[in-house]
């Protein structure tokens, strides 16, 4: 707006204006097309990769870590967390409470890390046979109950949905 002001105001640098327009729109396109990002979680082997898709187009690798280096996994709670201070944060989720997990581990320069990460029930359960025993008793249960919550939730739209 301020561009085709200013061509109607200075006509003999109109060209210069309205490339100045196309830039900002352009600039601001790239700008919002950039903020979308996903995170992608594969289970290979018993190794938990994540990536990073920025704008749906650009993919960088973040993690990589053996399942079984896990000394913890758990669903978030507000309510019963803890954190030490010296650990290193991956931050890997979509920025939602909502079904966000955490995952304790060392890397291999011996530094704590914690791993907040939202993955589907396919995936958790996917990396269920590579956890350490008294990890794995932990996570079934909290699968079995997640998958419970989805199906009540599902009979309560179809119920809806047959009103």
């Amino acid at each position: 707006i301020i561009a085709v002001f200013l061509c109607v105001i200075l006509p003999k640098l109109s060209p210069v204006f309205i490339l100045f327009a196309f830039g900002v729109i352009y600039g601001a396109f790239y700008l919002i097309n950039s903020m979308y990002t996903e995170y992608e979680y594969e289970v290979t082997n018993g190794d938990l990769d994540i990536s990073k898709r920025i704008a749906k187009k650009k993919r960088c690798e973040l993690l990589s870590v053996r399942v079984s280096d896990f000394t913890s996994l758990s669903e978030y709670d507000e309510n019963n967390f803890t954190e030490d201070d010296n650990m290193t944060r991956y931050h890997c989720s979509d920025g939602t409470i909502n079904h966000l997990f955490y995952a304790d581990f060392t890397n291999e320069n011996g530094e704590k890390c914690r791993l907040y990460f939202s993955p589907s029930a396919s995936i958790i359960e996917a990396m269920i046979p590579f956890l350490k025993p008294q990890i794995r008793e932990d996570v079934k249960t909290l699968l079995e109950k997640e998958l419970s919550e989805e199906t009540v939730s599902e009979e309560n739209n179809s119920d809806e949905t047959e009103e």
